[in-house]
């Protein structure tokens, strides 16, 4: 996927791997793969203990756990493939890549399983520079993983979303986060905070009092707001109505992909083709309206509609 030039309806739209783009951790995968058993016991073990970061695990037992040395970067690459993804996440990449109108979207992966197994799964859908995982290098004799140098797990999956807005010069009023688990947490309040938006996809269940141990709540997750107020006033931002649907439409065909709800990502689809040509044919009209007594309305009879969607 190309980068594009900064444009006023700019987004930028993250989201993690497992569980949310695929319906299996790759972790488990690999465990399979090379005959490991109790990966999910191992993986308790080190989150009861607090020993990583949550989402961290696999990355920490490639590198000190003695059944994981046998991991070599082509078990990484075959556990990819084997990966199984949700429905039509390339056509939604692909949409996202086209754009609507003069809205268009930045779209990136944040995980943290290894980079190999996230770009492995991904080929051909998401472009590599635009896939974060988990770093390792590799011995030049034996092959064998001797060193993790980046995971994207908990705190650091919000560094990389904050240096990717800067890079791309997008306000975080204008930032999507797809996440599951509880290692999403933390970027999805710090997305919240700056009103972003943030979708936990259908598998995050809440316990207790909104927090639990493997999954987020998606409503602790999702703060309440008055109205629109505040968000991406302006012209192209989301105080404008078409600035609204285009990221409500956004936001439903990614939960539909998260539900594996075919239907849903079609109808969104459609709904939002039938509004562009609407669109195109309300500014058509508009264009050939213009004239001594069809100019701009003055400043007092506008104000009623600024204080619609989006206004205070």
């Amino acid at each position: 996927m190309s980068t594009r030039a900064v444009a006023p309806g700019h987004y930028l739209i993250a989201s993690d791997f497992d569980q949310t783009l695929s319906f299996n951790d790759s972790g488990l995968v690999l465990s399979e793969l090379i005959g490991v058993s109790n990966f999910r016991e191992k993986v308790a073990g080190l989150s009861d203990i607090h020993l990583v970061q949550q989402g961290a695990e696999l990355a920490y037992l490639l590198r000190h756990d003695p059944e994981f040395r046998c991991v070599r970067r082509e078990h990484l690459i075959e556990t990819g493939k084997q990966v199984r993804l949700k429905k039509d996440i390339k056509r939604f990449v692909e949409w996202l890549d086209a754009g609507a109108d003069e809205y268009h979207f930045s779209f990136y992966v944040i995980s943290a399983a290894p980079r190999a197994v996230v770009q492995s799964a991904l080929e051909g859908i998401v472009a590599p520079d635009h896939i974060y995982g988990a770093e390792c290098e590799y011995d030049a004799s034996s092959g064998e993983i001797c060193a993790v140098t980046k995971v994207p797990a908990g705190y650091g999956k919000v560094a990389i979303l904050e240096a990717l807005a800067t890079q791309l010069q997008i306000s975080p009023d204008r930032t999507v986060y797809v996440g599951d688990d509880s290692s999403d947490i933390h970027v999805m309040l710090r997305v919240n905070s700056g009103n972003g938006f943030t979708i936990a996809v259908s598998e995050a269940r809440p316990r207790g009092s909104g927090w639990l141990g493997r999954r987020a709540d998606p409503a602790a997750l999702r703060r309440p707001r008055a109205g629109l107020a505040g968000v991406g006033q302006g012209p192209h931002g989301l105080g404008n109505p078409a600035g609204v649907f285009a990221i409500g439409v956004v936001r439903w065909v990614i939960y539909g992909l998260a539900i594996d709800a075919v239907p849903v990502v079609v109808a969104n689809l459609i709904v939002a083709g039938a509004a562009l040509y609407s669109s195109f044919g309300h500014r058509r009209t508009a264009g050939s309206s213009e004239g001594p007594l069809n100019g701009p309305r003055s400043e007092s009879a506008a104000r009623p509609e600024a204080s619609g969607v989006g206004g205070t």
